[in-house]
């Protein structure tokens, strides 16, 4: 059991290191480059468009909306 939760575990980290090279080269704090950034947002919605469609249920949906990892989190202004 352990190894399997390792295997996903380590293939879920391909994925993600995947999916950052294809929003232009997305750093492990969510930056891009100025000039990629609209390309960027264009290839993230892209990309969980890609699972939403992939989704048989509306949980699943729910779940990949909800633990999206590259969500736009807008800095609170103090």
């Amino acid at each position: 059991m352990h190894y399997e939760q390792e295997l996903t575990w380590f293939q879920m980290n391909g994925l993600v290191e995947y999916w950052k090279s294809e929003l232009q080269g997305m750093s492990d704090d969510g930056w891009v480059r100025t000039e990629a950034f609209e390309d960027a947002i264009k290839k993230n919605m892209e990309l969980m468009q890609v699972l939403l469609d992939g989704s048989d249920t509306p949980e699943e949906e729910r779940c990949v909306q909800e633990q999206w990892p590259f969500q736009d989190h807008e800095e609170e202004a103090n």
